[in-house]
């Protein structure tokens, strides 16, 4: 399994291709004019040796840091590394700036179409679907719940651990899943869960509860929620 986190520094405030938007609430938020900012610094995490390499490639034709010409690389610089972003702590000087998590855990990957994975698994479970006696088979759904809520425990853990991070007033969660239980769901129970610890500790009073905001850039797409 792997996961990718991206904390983004804090002149990148607009987001496009996000499917859940989070956004943390504060009446004293001063607003940040981005021409004053002259580099932002995108700390981007991937536990997966393989998914990292890839990781590597693509940030460098997307800010390549050799190319004084390039307008991408004078604002904005990448900082991959290879970890657990689980594991990075929000209160590391290194991430005070922070205000910005774009966060694509591990998923089931079931809203890719073209998923050679795919095929395999549903070929699999389409010759599993019935016993010997021709009866059917309850097993693979089973497997199949529990993976999923096994996939969705770890997904909600990880937007908690990004709504840890104190200056972050912004937060994107990103999925390859068509199921609620790794969608709606996580980001529901993160909410509810973030903002009753501030309602209990009394910082809520300040205006640091978390919202759900539709992304602008996708208001043409369709929307289930529930």
């Amino acid at each position: 399994t792997s996961h990718l986190a991206a904390l983004i520094h804090a002149s990148i405030r607009q987001h496009c291709g996000q499917d859940e938007k989070v956004n943390r609430i504060s009446p004293k938020k001063k607003k940040k004019n981005s021409k004053n900012i002259s580099k932002s610094t995108i700390f981007a995490f991937e536990r997966s040796s393989t998914r990292f390499k890839i990781l590597q490639n693509r940030m460098d034709l997307l800010c390549p840091t050799g190319d004084k010409n390039s307008t991408t690389a004078a604002t904005v610089s990448v900082e991959p590394t290879h970890g657990d972003f689980l594991k990075c702590s929000p209160t590391d000087p290194k991430y005070a700036n922070v205000r910005a998590i774009l966060l694509d855990p591990s998923c089931s990957g079931s809203g890719i179409v073209n998923s050679p994975d795919r095929w395999m698994e549903d070929a699999n479970n389409s010759e599993s679907a019935t016993d010997d006696d021709g009866g059917k088979n309850n097993n693979i759904s089973e497997e199949k719940k529990k993976r999923i809520q096994s996939l969705s425990n770890f997904q909600l853990l990880a937007l908690k651990h990004a709504m840890s991070f104190k200056n972050v007033d912004r937060i994107v969660y990103s999925t390859c899943s068509v199921h609620d239980e790794e969608n709606e769901v996580v980001v529901r129970k993160a909410l509810a869960e973030a903002n009753n610890n501030s309602e209990t500790s009394g910082v809520a009073q300040e205006g640091n509860e978390w919202e759900l905001v539709a992304p602008a850039c996708l208001k043409h797409w369709p929307r289930r929620g529930n």
